[in-house]
């Protein structure tokens, strides 16, 4: 698999989910991260106004 670059996020993500992990990172709110296999998780410090279901994103 190639290398995982910011662009390469960036591309599969889109800008909005980007930007949104970014600040997420930037501000010290992104506790962990892992790569298995074609997924990626991570987990972050926040506060959800709606209860939803989490779901792993996949890469392409």
């Amino acid at each position: 698999m190639a290398e995982l670059t910011e662009d390469a996020i960036r591309e599969i993500f889109g800008d909005k989910t980007f930007f949104k992990g970014l600040d997420y990172y930037e501000g010290g709110n992104v506790l962990t991260t892992v790569k298995i296999e074609k997924r990626l998780y991570a987990q972050v410090r926040g506060v959800l106004q709606n209860r939803m279901k989490s779901e792993p994103l996949s890469m392409k």
